[in-house]
């Protein structure tokens, strides 16, 4: 009752003082005399017309005894001092009934933001909770307060069954040490979880729910296509708030304010990814990262710098050129492994000039399972004791070449009379260099091997039977072949054949032949080659009814002789987890002259590199997100230790390897805080061994744009919702913006003490 008094009222104690409304009707009902009744004759005239103005009587009786209750009601009313909020303030506050009160801040890594003096914007955000608490539990202390932060929204930080000095002294104690997390849970998640909370609670009591956070538009003002209701977002697209707008249909009571503790004009340099333009890492072979960065800022960035390291081991510093405002960046970080094993790059974005006021984006990392070569098959289908007859010498000389620089390539060969009984699963990819035919066994193995992720290269040739080709490989689009294998082309009429006429620029196999080294595929001369029709998608279902149909994609041509019908050199496929490329002529000399051009060996590392499966093992996770690592249990025990970023100064913890369907697996879940984590595994052998794994943070998580007033109520249609830029500035605003209404109390009470005298003696003098 005090607490919905309070509400209007600065004393309301006082307000109890309009008890003695009771006064003047105790004191009418105290004065009526009792009379005994003795019959009269003499007075039966006048009893009869007293009868007849007893109902006028009463009626202005009442009608003073009104008047004299209101007066003193107004009296009491005005000792008091009634006042009345702003608009705004009485919308927060709401009405004087018991409110729940539910304050999600947002702790997402974003609100990391400096903003100078040591404050960030989570410690501005944990300032607005207890400036938003002190003012809730000035006006209306009986209030309870749920606070929850947006990365742990099934876990409240605090639950206030009121807010009485000593349980905001608790919230500011919660409070205390501020800090956000790594992570990049938004509001989505939290507003679900809040909405699941007042759907749960047993009472139907007022609810008010506050989001403090930086309001990025990421994650309030989505695009279409990405489930959001902001700005160009589709029709019946669901926004952030959804899940409250839907339980506000059914509970009117309930109530959203946004609390905007963001920075006016944030600045940021990020690096947002660092991907291995390799397959797989190799001892003592030079390798390339690709690390993408990007400026979300308002200004260029001219003196920006690339810092990379391998371990702790630091590599020579990169000049970034000009990073235009708004725009994403990318720079290869060339990088050589020294040993077999496990490794870490890490990649550092700074700006000389500038203080980067979110740190925890300016690196990113990845873990490195560095091997001792890249295992690859060649099936030769015409062995010869001479190196230049024989099909896949040159080929083999291309992928392993001789001298100081290693290619990285462990390059096994055999017959084509040997592929059934070779265990494919060694290799990363296996080359058929122009072999007779492929029969059902090796066809099984071979569509096993890439389903599963290995990577196949078809050479074409003299021997290669097309139609058997076409029924076991093509399968009319089913199969692994990417094309569909027509006549054998002769172009020896022309004096120096054909050439490479086009081909893909940005395929990842004509990297090396970026700008002016194009000119070099130029050279090459075919002289005969396979006619190919590249297999279109198609649709294909499982062996039976109940499997789900799938989609086998089509093949691209990644290059095109110059003949006049542009016929097909290099076609490539997927075909499950792994790669296949066709190539339309021959591996050695016998229907080209390119094994001795200079674009030959590039090229075929190029395609190995392509085709070759990739390394099981993920290096890299976003913070939040489980790591996975698959462990051999013939070569390591399946007790492990793990050691934090924080390590030494925290131990490391034990951890063991579970059963799962792929085999036995290490799992780690509580990847909180970004930075490297590394797994001490122990081999069967008895010695130690280290697999390391970043957790980066979420890339999208650094664009810090904030959306404003009018871009939050276009993307948040669903909900009528307050907007609050400062709490502390408008809590003191509401206060002295109150405004006291005694004085017209006073001046009502007068001129109903006067209207009272004056119907007392216009009904007396009538009477």
């Amino acid at each position: 009752m005090m607490g919905w008094l309070g509400s209007w009222l600065f004393h309301p104690a006082l307000a109890l003082g309009g008890a003695a409304v009771a006064a003047p009707i105790l004191i009418h009902i105290f004065s009526r005399r009792r009379f005994r009744v003795v019959d009269w004759a003499a007075m039966d005239f006048l009893l009869a017309a007293l009868r007849q103005n007893r109902r006028q009587v009463q009626i202005e009786q009442i009608i003073l005894l009104v008047l004299r209750c209101l007066a003193v009601l107004l009296l009491a009313l005005m000792v008091a001092r009634p006042f009345l909020r702003p608009a705004a303030a009485a919308a927060l506050l709401g009405s004087g009934a018991r409110t729940e009160r539910i304050v999600v801040l947002d702790d997402s890594f974003s609100m990391q933001y400096g903003m100078g003096a040591g404050e960030t914007v989570f410690s501005r955000g944990c300032k607005a909770v207890e400036q938003l608490a002190r003012w809730v539990g000035s006006e209306l202390p009986n209030d309870s307060l749920t606070l929850i932060r947006s990365s742990r929204p099934d876990q409240p930080v605090v639950a206030l069954p009121n807010l009485s000095e000593e349980n905001i002294a608790k919230l500011r104690d919660a409070l205390s040490q501020p800090m956000a997390s790594d992570l990049a849970r938004g509001a989505s998640t939290a507003v679900a979880s809040v909405a699941e909370m007042i759907e749960r609670s047993p009472t139907q009591t007022n609810t008010a729910v506050y989001l403090v956070s930086d309001f990025q538009k990421v994650d309030w003002v989505r695009p279409a296509g990405q489930g959001g209701g902001g700005q160009g977002s589709g029709a019946g697209q669901a926004s952030v708030i959804a899940p409250l707008a839907a339980l506000a249909e059914t509970r009117k009571s309930l109530r959203l304010t946004l609390v905007d503790v963001g920075a006016d004009r944030p600045v940021n340099l990020a690096v947002t990814d660092i991907a291995s333009s390799a397959t797989r890492a190799v001892a003592g072979v030079r390798g390339r990262y690709d690390v993408t960065m990007a400026n979300y800022s308002d200004g260029d960035v001219s003196d920006g710098e690339l810092r990379g390291s391998i371990a702790d081991q630091a590599l020579p510093t990169i000049v970034l050129p000009r990073f235009d405002a708004g725009r994403t960046l990318a720079e290869p970080l060339e990088v050589t492994f020294g040993q077999e094993g496990a490794d870490r790059v890490t990649a550092d974005v700074v700006s000389a000039a500038a203080e980067d006021r979110l740190p925890i984006d300016n690196r990113r990392g990845v873990g490195v399972e560095v091997a001792a070569g890249v295992p690859l098959l060649l099936v030769d289908g015409e062995p010869s004791s001479d190196g230049y007859r024989d099909e896949v010498y040159l080929l083999k000389t291309a992928l392993s070449p001789a001298g100081r620089v290693a290619s990285g390539n462990d390059v096994r060969v055999i017959a084509d009379d040997q592929l059934d009984a070779t265990d494919l699963t060694a290799f990363d990819a296996v080359f058929l260099a122009n072999v007779y035919r492929i029969d059902e066994v090796a066809q099984r193995k071979l569509e096993q091997y890439v389903r599963d992720g290995g990577g196949l290269v078809i050479f074409a040739g003299d021997q290669v039977d097309a139609s058997l080709y076409n029924e076991r490989l093509f399968a009319g689009g089913n199969g692994l072949l990417p094309a569909e294998l027509g006549e054998t082309a002769n172009a020896m009429e022309a004096a120096d054949g054909v050439g490479i006429g086009t081909w893909d620029e940005g395929h990842p196999i004509f990297r090396p032949f970026s700008g002016e080294a194009g000119r070099l595929l130029k050279s090459p001369r075919f002289y005969a080659y396979t006619a190919a029709r590249p297999a279109a998608t198609v649709a294909t279902s499982g062996p039976t009814t109940t499997q789900i149909a799938t989609t086998q994609p089509g093949a691209r041509v990644i290059a095109s002789l110059d003949d006049a019908e542009h016929s097909p050199l290099l076609v490539e496929r997927s075909f499950g987890a792994g790669r296949v490329v066709l190539c339309t002529t021959s591996a050695d000399l016998e229907w080209n002259g390119w094994a001795r051009d200079p674009s030959y060996l590039p090229t075929m590392l190029q395609i190995a590199q392509y085709v070759s499966r990739p390394s099981s093992f993920v290096g890299q996770v976003t913070a939040g997100s489980p790591i996975r690592m698959n462990l051999d249990a013939n070569r390591f025990a399946l007790q492990a230790s793990l050691r934090l970023p924080s390590y030494p100064a925290d131990p490391a913890y034990p951890i063991e390897a579970k059963s799962g369907d792929g085999g036995f697996q290490l799992l780690w879940e509580r990847t909180d805080r970004v930075g490297i984590y590394a797994f001490e595994l122990k081999r069967t052998s008895g010695e130690s061994a280290l697999r390391y794994v970043a957790v980066n943070p979420e890339a999208r998580e650094s664009d810090l744009r904030r959306a404003n007033r009018a871009e939050l109520g276009d993307a948040l249609k669903e909900m009528k919702f307050e907007y609050v830029r400062d709490v502390g500035a408008f809590a003191d605003e509401s206060a002295t913006a109150r405004r006291e209404i005694w004085w017209p109390i006073l001046l009502a009470t007068v001129a109903i003490l006067m209207l009272e005298q004056g119907l007392a003696r216009w009904f007396g003098a009538r009477a």
